[in-house]
C-alpha cells in the first residue's frame, strides 16, 4: 500500500480493487435455480468480500476517517485549506519512518471512502496528499448511519490478495503511459505546494 506518491494514487487503487471485486462478484453469481438478488446487491456482497480477502480494511474504516477529515474540514470553505485537509493534519506529528508507514495507513483506511465518492484526494508536486469530503461525503456522515463495525476483521487470501497487487502494479503503469481522452486536456493539476491562505473563489466555494 502507498507504494506510489507521486501524484495521487486512487485511479491505481480503483483499477486494482475493481478487478478483484469483479472476480469475487463471479463467484457469489447464483447457478441455476438460486435466487439473483439483482446486481446492486451482488456487488455490494462482492466489494466486502473483495475486502476482506484482499486484506484492505472495509467501510467502517473509510466512515471514521471521513469523520477525521470533517472535524479538520470547515463549512463554508473561505480558504483552500478549509477543503483539503492536508495528511499531515490527520496524522499527527511524529518521526520520518512512522509518518511514512501513517501516510499509507491513512490512504488504506479512506480507500472505502474514496471507491465510493464519499472522499476526493490531490496531491502537490512533491507528493504530499490532502483529502477532501464530497458533497456526497458531507450527506453520507449527516445521516449518521454508521456502517456496522464487523468489517475489520478476517484473513486475507493469498491468491486474492497477490492478484490485487498485480493488478495495483498494474493500473500504477498505466498512469504513467495514459493518453489524454481530450486532445485540448492538459491532464491532471496538482494542488499548488502551499495552500494555507490561498481562497476559493465564489464557484469553488460551490
Amino acid at each position: 500500500m502507498g507504494i506510489l506518491r507521486v501524484l495521487h494514487s486512487d485511479p491505481a487503487r480503483l483499477g486494482g480493487f475493481e478487478v478483484c471485486t469483479a472476480v469475487v462478484s463471479a463467484y457469489l453469481w447464483p447457478g441455476k435455480g438460486q435466487r439473483r438478488t439483482g446486481i446492486i446487491g451482488r456487488m455490494k456482497v462482492a466489494s466486502a468480500h473483495a475486502r476482506a480477502l484482499v486484506g484492505l480494511p472495509g467501510l467502517y474504516a473509510g466512515w471514521v476517517s471521513a469523520q477525521e477529515v470533517a472535524k479538520h474540514s470547515r463549512r463554508p470553505p473561505t480558504l483552500l485549506a478549509d477543503l483539503w485537509v492536508s495528511e499531515r493534519k490527520l496524522i499527527g506529528e511524529c518521526g520520518p519512518d512512522a509518518y511514512r508507514r501513517e501516510t499509507a495507513l491513512v490512504e488504506t483506511m479512506l480507500l472505502p471512502a474514496l471507491i465510493r465518492g464519499y472522499v476526493e484526494s490531490n496531491a502537490d508536486v512533491q507528493g504530499r496528499v490532502s483529502y477532501m469530503l464530497t458533497p456526497g461525503g458531507w450527506t453520507w456522515l449527516a445521516a449518521g448511519n454508521a456502517p456496522p463495525d464487523d468489517d475489520l476483521g478476517g484473513e486475507p487470501d493469498p491468491d486474492v490478495a497477490a492478484l490485487y497487487r498485480e493488478r495495483l502494479k498494474a493500473s500504477f503503469a498505466r498512469l504513467d503511459t495514459v493518453e489524454p481522452q481530450e486532445p485540448r486536456e492538459i491532464g491532471y493539476i496538482p494542488l499548488p505546494v502551499a495552500i494555507g491562505g490561498l481562497k476559493l473563489t465564489e464557484a469553488e466555494r460551490g
